[in-house]
């Protein structure tokens, strides 16, 4: 079985793939990363230490694009009711990648959701069809992100650094 954690480089992901690794230590496992290239450099700095730490190599998929650019070519203004960044930017990359690299049939797919976030999983879970998707943290609901972001210090592996700011997607500058 093939196991593909959608890899955002937030905390989630981490520690959904280190419950997929306890799990099925023998299969192959792919961290699937959908660059925007605007994330704040810390985040690339996490990934290198979660890659190494990991022992598992992150595979980047990129459109090529900014959020800023794609606002100017489709003469869109940035929201968050509509979500054409994630369509465009990473659903379709991860999306080309699983159809060019990956079978259906034994492909798991692995979103890194919180206990708190199950209302999201039937949409996710329906986009990502034909492929399986599973939410390992789920079956965890008294995991805090606290909790989480304890467990990833524990490991020697300091997380993003917006996390010490309560986001994960403000870009800050160095």
């Amino acid at each position: 079985m093939h196991h593909v954690i959608q890899w955002s480089g937030g905390i989630g992901s981490w520690a959904a793939t280190e419950l997929v690794r306890r799990d099925h230590p023998d299969d192959s496992i792919t961290l699937l990363f959908a660059d925007t290239t605007i994330e704040d450099t810390d985040l690339y700095r996490f990934n290198a230490d979660a890659s190494i730490r990991l022992g598992i190599p992150i595979t980047r998929v990129c459109d090529g694009r900014t959020p800023f650019e794609l606002f100017v070519q489709r003469s869109y203004l940035g929201n968050a009711r509509i979500a054409p960044c994630s369509q465009l930017l990473k659903q379709k990359p991860c999306r080309r990648w699983l159809t060019e690299h990956t079978e259906p049939a034994d492909t798991v797919l692995y979103v890194g959701l919180e206990p708190g976030e199950q209302r999201r999983a039937p949409a996710i879970t329906a986009g990502w069809r034909p492929w399986r998707v599973e939410y390992p943290l789920m079956h965890h609901p008294f995991l805090t992100k606290d909790d989480l972001l304890g467990w990833c210090r524990n490991a020697r592996l300091e997380p993003p650094r917006l996390y010490r700011f309560g986001s994960v997607t403000t870009i800050l500058p160095d």
